[in-house]
């Protein structure tokens, strides 16, 4: 009997831990920021990604190589993209470089960054999204994300 309560136990806190954890649905991944407390969403019928609640629009699917990371949205019609200073959603391209990001997930905190080059996609409060480096925000949780 003691053993089916333990079992029971270390159940619950497995289902307590899913459930804290950043939403994932298969390859489809929600980004969170940390200091706006909105999600990084995109439609194939935006020409910018937009902060705001987390649904469906929030759901981007991830892919990685030996270029970096591509977050696309609408089964792959559009791409998360910079020039270094905007960012925007374009046709997906795999000869886009700036298709291709350095996304960082620190497992100790929770919390990486999206990078191009040596700026990070950072939310700011007005809602709007640009690249910037980190000595230009005034605080670190802008382009610090979760997921």
């Amino acid at each position: 009997m003691r053993r089916i309560g333990i079992l029971a136990t270390v159940a619950s806190a497995f289902a307590l831990m899913a459930s804290a954890t950043p939403a994932h649905a298969g390859d489809l991944m929600t980004f969170y920021n940390m200091h706006t407390a909105k999600c990084l969403n995109g439609a194939p019928s935006l020409s910018k990604p937009v902060m705001s609640g987390c649904g469906a629009n929030a759901h981007w699917d991830v892919t990685s190589d030996s270029r970096g990371t591509k977050f696309m949205v609408g089964a792959g019609i559009k791409c998360l993209d910079t020039n270094g200073t905007d960012v925007y959603l374009s046709p997906c391209s795999d000869a886009d470089p700036g298709q291709w990001w350095n996304a960082y997930m620190d497992p100790s905190s929770v919390r990486g960054y999206i990078r191009w080059g040596d700026k990070y996609l950072t939310a700011w409060n007005d809602g709007s999204l640009s690249m910037a480096r980190s000595s230009q925000v005034d605080q670190p949780s802008k382009y610090h994300w979760r997921w």
